[in-house]
């Protein structure tokens, strides 16, 4: 298998579509502003790329927390776990699941977003 492929491929290089992955690092970290914490993901693609996702679970706005826990939910379901809180960031690495990626572009720049997430069945470590 190729490390990559830049057949079809975006600045990103990563296709969209759907990707086995294991969380392979996660941290809590405050909002740029300062009002809120988020868990930074480090998702490690079967290709060997790597993707972040950031999760926001404190925020002044009630409608982004809900969009972050929500995120967090399907992630644990998708990886075998129950929804639930998630007691220390150490209890995500390993996880594995499917994900959805769609390549966007915003003021950051180039980015591969993950944007859903289902059981990864039988695939292979």
């Amino acid at each position: 298998m190729a490390l990559f492929d830049t057949t079809d491929s975006t600045t990103t290089g990563i296709k969209d579509g759907e990707h086995a992955a294991t969380i392979v690092d996660a941290e809590v970290k405050d909002t740029k502003a300062g009002d809120g914490k988020y868990i930074n993901v480090k998702w490690r693609l079967d290709n060997g790329v790597h993707v972040f996702k950031m999760y926001i679970f404190e925020h002044p706005s009630q409608q982004t927390v809900n969009i972050g826990m929500g995120q967090i939910g399907k992630m644990q379901v998708a990886c075998g776990q129950e929804k639930g809180p998630v007691e220390s960031t150490d209890s995500l690495l390993g996880l594995r699941c499917m994900v959805t990626i769609k390549n966007k572009s915003d003021s950051y720049g180039d980015k591969a977003d993950i944007v859903n997430y289902k059981k990864a069945g039988d695939i292979p470590f």
